[in-house]
């Protein structure tokens, strides 16, 4: 009903039939809608009743919200006709809950952001960009929606809401402009904090102007939530008006941090090599790891060459499994890291473990924290045996075997190859000095017949 009064007052309709229709319409709502008000009625016209509240009763009015659902081609090519998308509404506007009749199915209209059918009242052809079609398949062309629609995706259209690396994680990493602007703002966060306490920001004149100006003009979530998007945003990173706009102030914000001397007193050193010639940063993302938990820095290739080595993170595969202890040769420079402290146990605690096979401990899980421990000794990183024998305690005799033999025959084979590659240098060595007294058949060769 909302519906037909509202369409009373938009433009006329040109169309004579329409109006009709139209008119016709409006004056037997309430014989549509409403059920009789004689107490008196017939049989007939109580069934007729009954019937059309239980009709009513099956539409509630569409609510305005978020619809990340993409309503593909092949969804609607279920429905082999408007029809029979209107037979699964029950022959009602989606919008206005109106019933609709046959010979009026060629004027109803499909709205791309509910995914539903409505009446020309409740949808006049109006077209606008759809956030699921954006989000699923970076689409950015107009689609026909309701009124309904267009009025909510008018309202929220500056309203930070869509969080794209929850909603649609595949698609950062697809789109390159997309996961450009990711990392813009993840840097002007980090560049943010430095240049919000620095007193010489204010004062620090740029081409677009001062340099503390250029990040308050920026909107609030662009700072806060790296992927934290409005439906505005996603259209400005399309015509990458988002990223002409944050490089220029990243630009700025770099130069000045990195030969700012208030700035470079919070900067870090790395804490694997402690080069204390190369300050780090922590928007430097393209060499410069943060840690999760200690949000310590450290150089990348530095962290990758330690990462398999040495269980730095409370959330590595031997922290699940082992309650190692760290010896007085463990590195100072590993020590230091917070999230190192569950493995800096004392020595006495060792003894209140198990020392039986637990029957919980997933084994494969087990033999890769052992492999890690291994390698981690092969690197000389000392990380005493009470690791190792710990770990095999709680293995069963026959996960205990199959470790250690598959270790023994692999130490094996390899000083096997080593000795012959020894030996054939040596023999080809030999061979260049003598030839005819060790190999005799390289000068037989190398003889012509006249």
């Amino acid at each position: 009903m909302s519906g037909l009064l509202g369409f009373v007052n938009r433009e006329p309709i040109r169309d004579q039939r329409v109006a009709g229709w139209m008119d016709e319409l409006i004056r037997n709502t309430d014989k549509l809608l409403s059920l009789p008000s004689t107490s008196g009625a017939g049989s007939e016209d109580m069934s007729q009743g009954a019937s059309t509240s239980s009709l009513e009763s099956e539409w509630t009015p569409p609510r305005e919200a978020w619809i990340y659902t993409l309503w593909k081609s092949e969804s609607i090519g279920m429905f082999s006709s408007v029809k029979v998308l209107l037979e699964a509404q029950n022959y009602r506007c989606f919008g206005c809950g109106i019933r609709v009749e046959k010979e009026y199915l060629k004027r109803v209209k499909y709205c791309d952001y509910y995914g539903k059918v409505f009446c020309q009242c409740c949808h006049q052809g109006a077209r606008s960009v759809i956030p699921a079609r954006i989000l699923h398949t970076w689409n950015f062309n107009e689609f026909p929606v309701c009124d309904l629609a267009l009025h909510f995706l008018s309202e929220v259209r500056d309203v930070p809401a869509i969080d794209v690396t929850t909603v649609a994680p595949k698609m950062v990493e697809k789109i390159r402009v997309l996961k450009h602007v990711i990392t813009l703002r993840e840097k002007l966060s980090y560049m943010w904090d430095f240049v919000k306490d620095c007193p010489d920001a204010e004062n620090t004149e740029t081409t677009n102007g001062h340099l503390r100006t250029l990040f308050t003009s920026l909107e609030q979530h662009l700072l806060l939530s790296q992927g934290l998007f409005s439906l505005s945003d996603l259209i400005r990173v399309h015509n990458k008006d988002m990223s002409s706009l944050l490089e220029p102030i990243a630009c700025f914000a770099k130069c000045h941090i990195e030969a700012c001397e208030h700035c470079r007193q919070f900067a870090a050193t790395c804490v694997f090599c402690e080069d204390t010639n190369e300050l780090l940063f922590p928007f430097q993302l393209e060499k410069v790891h943060k840690c999760a938990s200690c949000a310590s820095l450290s150089h990348i290739k530095c962290q990758a060459k330690f990462r398999r080595k040495v269980a730095y993170q409370s959330g590595c595969e031997i922290s699940k499994f082992l309650t190692p202890l760290v010896p007085d040769t463990m590195p100072q420079m590993l020590l230091r890291r917070k999230c190192l402290e569950p493995f800096l146990l004392p020595a006495r605690q060792s003894d209140a473990l198990s020392s039986k096979p637990d029957p919980n401990v997933d084994v494969q899980e087990l033999m890769k924290a052992l492999k890690i421990v291994r390698k981690a000794k092969e690197r000389n990183i000392d990380l005493t045996t009470s690791m190792e024998s710990l770990a095999m305690a709680h293995l069963k005799p026959r996960h205990r075997r199959r470790f250690k033999s598959k270790s023994s025959v692999w130490r094996r084979l390899r000083w096997v190859l080593y000795f012959a590659l020894w030996v054939i240098a040596v023999v080809y060595f030999l061979a260049l000095i003598n030839r005819t007294t060790v190999c005799p058949w390289i000068s037989e060769s190398k003889t012509t017949e006249f």
